[in-house]
């Protein structure tokens, strides 16, 4: 990453992190206008500009569909939560890669696969524990 671009990524990195959406959405607006403003100026950093425009471009939208469902990882880090989904994804790649795999005679559909990884996930997170399931039956 070029040095002009590194601090504000740092700051946007920063916003993100801590819940503050509409401030990153600010950041990204302001480091797109440089990068436009790089890649008409400046002929070594052209390319590199144009690129950092196409990410922000692109991180912009992202933020802007989904402002509503994004987490605020400071926060859940403040109250002990946990704000990593590592455990529940090796999880699911580990049981998904033993009977998903392509020399396996029996094999899920992809469908199935998936309710088996949100069932895995709901039970890693809590929602389903053995109580749940014996009010279900």
């Amino acid at each position: 990453m070029p040095v002009i671009f590194r601090k504000p990524a740092e700051t946007l990195r920063w916003s993100l992190w801590r819940g503050k959406v509409q401030t990153a959405g600010t950041d990204l607006q302001w480091l797109m206008v440089i990068c436009a403003r790089r890649s008409k100026q400046d002929p070594a950093v052209r390319d590199a500009a144009s690129r950092r425009f196409a990410h922000c471009y692109d991180l912009y939208s992202y933020l802007a569909n989904n402002m509503d469902s994004l987490t605020n990882y400071g926060r859940r880090y403040r109250k002990g939560l946990p704000i990593s989904t590592s455990r529940a994804e090796s999880s699911v790649d580990d049981i998904g890669s033993a009977r998903m795999g392509k020399r396996r005679r029996m094999r899920w559909s992809f469908r199935g696969a998936h309710n088996v990884a949100d069932t895995r996930a709901a039970v890693l997170d809590g929602c389903l524990t053995v109580s749940n399931n014996k009010r279900a039956a």
